[in-house]
Parts: C-alpha cells; structure tokens; sequence
C-alpha cells in the first residue's frame, strides 16, 4: 500500500511539473496579430451593388502592381505600392479601435482611412472600405 502511494503521488507530481513547464502560445491579441509584414494578394469592388464580398467581384492583383503594408508594433507602419518597378511608400499611424472590428489607417498629411475589418486571423485578414458608399475590399496575407 505504502508503494501504490508513493507511486501515485510520483505521478501526480510528475504531472504539476510537467503542465508548469509547459510553453504557453504566442500572445494573439488584435495587436499582435496586426503587427508585422502583409501582402494585398487580391482586391473586389462591389460590383452588384449587394454590400456582400462575393467571388466573382475577387480579382488577383494586376501584373507589375504590389501593395505591401508593414505595421509595426509602436502602431507606426508603411504601405509600399510598386507599379511597374517603382515603389511608392506612405507612412501612416495605425489603430485598432473597438478591439478587432475596425483599423484606422492616419497617412502622413492625408485623411484617414477606417476599415471594417470582416475576417481576422494571424495568417489573414480582409478588410472592407466604404468610403462614400462605395465598397471595396482588400484581402491580405502575411
């Protein structure tokens, strides 16, 4: 009985050391997971006039066009547009007001731009701009 015990208690101890020690995942706030480099992969307009995204409004983005955006974790960033071969950057200030339903994009001495953001994960985002009623969105990959 004495052994059964001790083992018992070995196991259980075992077990507190070993869930003590286990690494806990990467911090996923909204924060966090906007932080880094993104890649606009396609853009839609609302073709329709549905307010909805749907596939066929999808399109790649032109040959020789990229648009990168790198948001940094002081919510300082650069968006690099290169249109056949020339890149152009725009500096801006970044937030995340109301947790994870919204970016605000503030470009150096231009208005602002506030996107809905309609899917959010570490991997991808998309975002919707309705800027004078008018719907578009980017859909992005980092």
């Amino acid at each position: 009985m004495k052994k059964l015990l001790l083992r018992i208690s070995f196991v259980c101890l075992s077990g507190v050391f070993f869930i003590s020690c286990v690494k806990k995942g990467p911090d996923t706030t909204p924060t966090t997971i906007m932080t880094g480099h993104w890649q606009v992969v396609q853009t839609a307009t609302d073709d329709n006039n549905n307010h909805q995204l749907d596939n066929e409004e999808l399109r790649s983005m032109a040959v020789g066009v990229t648009d990168y955006y790198l948001f940094n974790a002081n919510h300082t960033g650069t968006e690099e547009v290169t249109y056949n071969g020339t890149p152009t950057d725009y500096n801006f200030v970044w937030a995340l007001p109301n947790s994870s339903q919204f970016l605000q994009i503030f470009l150096e001495g231009h208005d602002s731009t506030s996107y809905h953001i309609v899917t959010f994960s570490p991997a991808n985002t998309t975002l919707l701009d309705t800027y004078q009623s008018i719907y578009s969105w980017k859909v992005m990959k980092k």
